[in-house]
């Protein structure tokens, strides 16, 4: 079995588990999210040497769009910074082998009356590792940012999609050409489930 169709057996395994413990998520008070997307899904370029020989000729590359998957857990009220920034913890892994895993923050905006869209915009640090052979990063500490776009159902699951950026802040260092940041963006479809 191939690594790519190892992802798809555990992102339907993922699916049909998120499924059943849909029936307990009104006695829950944590968040557990499980999303599938699209990694580098502007391919993003970076520099890299020709020939492998330091100071020769740089050329530029465009990274190479990968399927990812998500697992996160949002922790429940009672760990709310000011009542309103909820920390965060996940990881994200693609089939060209990139692994990210994050701390965060965000909060939760809710629109309308019967508040059940919710803009949840935050911020997290991490730590990228793996052959990424869909985008060199340039550095293993990684600034995610971004936000979810969800919809509430009646037992308090959400289901959505999520848009983020990666970037390392210019911390990446080159030996020739000075900082590497290539960035990269991540778009998943998400459903979370009180947990």
């Amino acid at each position: 079995m191939t690594f790519y169709n190892k992802c798809s057996f555990f992102s339907l395994f993922f699916f049909l588990f998120f499924i059943f413990l849909d029936a307990e998520a009104k006695k829950k008070r944590g968040m557990l999210s499980y999303g599938v997307g699209y990694y580098n899904f502007l391919r993003n370029g970076y520099l890299r040497e020709e020939y492998g020989v330091p100071g020769g000729k740089f050329q530029s590359t465009k990274g190479k769009m990968s399927h990812v998957g998500s697992l996160e857990y949002y922790f429940s009220s009672k760990y709310r910074l000011f009542k309103i920034i909820q920390p965060h913890v996940g990881f994200m892994g693609t089939h060209k082998e990139s692994f990210y895993s994050w701390f965060g923050l965000g909060a939760d905006i809710f629109v309308g009356k019967r508040r059940k869209i919710i803009i949840h915009p935050n911020v997290a640090v991490g730590y990228i590792t793996g052959q990424q052979r869909d985008i060199q990063l340039g550095y293993e500490i990684e600034f995610k940012s971004g936000a979810d776009f969800m919809y509430r159902l009646r037992n308090g699951s959400r289901v959505g999609i999520g848009g983020y950026h990666l970037s390392n802040a210019a911390l990446g260092e080159h030996p020739t050409h000075g900082t590497r940041n290539p960035g990269s963006e991540v778009v998943l479809f998400k459903y979370q489930v009180p947990f």
